[in-house]
């Protein structure tokens, strides 16, 4: 998902450079294979997928039906509240199987998306953060 996202902004080219300059780890030999951890994570990554576009959506609306306070922390919720939502569905989902389960889906995303796990923590921790703090300091503004 996140190479599609970036794909729609910035062109292919820059996934196709991301994929390449952080390719996935290598199989182990006790590790499943694609087509299994696709058949045991494909529901949760699509609902983790919907929640982010859902929250991008209905934040968008209540800026357009007069929410806009002319603060920038809005801007940073706006982009930030949908990875935020993404990575927490992903990991309420993951928690009935505990680390195994967590370890099983970040290795599904990582394989699907044909880019190193350490590419999903650089990119979406840091707009997860920036959405709690920027929603934190607007319920101050408020």
């Amino acid at each position: 998902m996140i190479d599609e996202i970036i794909s729609g902004i910035f062109g292919s080219s820059i996934a196709e450079w991301a994929q390449k300059r952080w390719p996935p780890r290598a199989r182990s030999a006790d590790e499943p294979l694609f087509e299994q951890l696709q058949s045991r994570n494909r529901v949760l990554y699509w609902t983790s997928g919907v929640s982010g576009g859902a929250a991008f959506i209905l934040f968008f609306l209540y800026l357009l039906a007069g929410g806009w306070r002319s603060g920038v922390w809005q801007i940073e919720v706006l982009f930030g509240l949908p990875f935020f939502m993404m990575t927490a569905v992903a990991m309420v989902g993951c928690a009935s199987g505990g680390l195994a389960r967590t370890r099983e889906f970040l290795r599904y995303w990582e394989l699907k998306h044909k880019l190193n796990f350490w590419s999903l923590v650089s990119f979406f921790v840091p707009l997860s953060l920036l959405s709690i703090v920027s929603i934190s300091s607007g319920l101050v503004a408020l």
